[in-house]
């Protein structure tokens, strides 16, 4: 079952990334070598760290990560593709960006930090801004379906399958 919700996760993250972007695209967010991930939905906080070339659950650092999992994860996060650009938005409020459903800070391996902050569902998009919030934006759903998942869910298939008895 696990191997079957990574193959999903997978594959929504590679399938958004085969839109190749054209020379027009904006971009909500762009950043390369990130190598800290700290997803929270409100309720609960997630922090995945990259130290030489390996991803880890901070929370757990037993968890054995599925690796390519995680760089797609990372990719998906680092390149997100702005649908439309408000750039005199109404209040945040409207937008449930005051109080945002998730938010997401990345590092990337220069120690720059970028968070982000999606709100509102609007159609099939939802609503995205990025650190001092004067901007927002509508991104597709994809970037919140890369988001909806436990950790049990990235771990690695050779070490699920260690503990399980015929």
């Amino acid at each position: 079952a696990v191997l079957i919700v990574c193959y999903f996760v997978i594959g929504k993250i590679q399938e958004n990334q085969e839109e190749e972007p054209s020379e027009e695209t904006t971009y909500a967010v762009s950043m390369d070598d990130i190598v800290s991930i700290k997803y929270s939905d409100g309720t609960s906080t997630m922090t995945f760290t990259k130290t030489d070339d390996t991803w880890s659950y901070e929370e757990d650092t037993t968890v054995a990560l599925e690796q390519s999992t995680m760089e797609s994860m990372a990719d998906t996060f680092g390149k997100i593709i702005a649908n439309r650009i408000l750039e005199e938005p109404d209040a945040l409020s409207d937008y449930g960006l005051e109080e945002s459903a998730y938010t997401i800070e990345l590092a990337d391996k220069e120690g720059n930090v970028t968070t982000v902050y999606i709100g509102n569902q609007t159609g099939s998009d939802y609503y995205l801004t990025v650190g001092d919030k004067k901007v927002v934006y509508t991104v597709g759903s994809s970037v919140v379906n890369a988001m909806e998942f436990d950790v049990e869910e990235l771990r690695e298939a050779s070490e699920e399958n260690e503990g399980e008895t015929g």
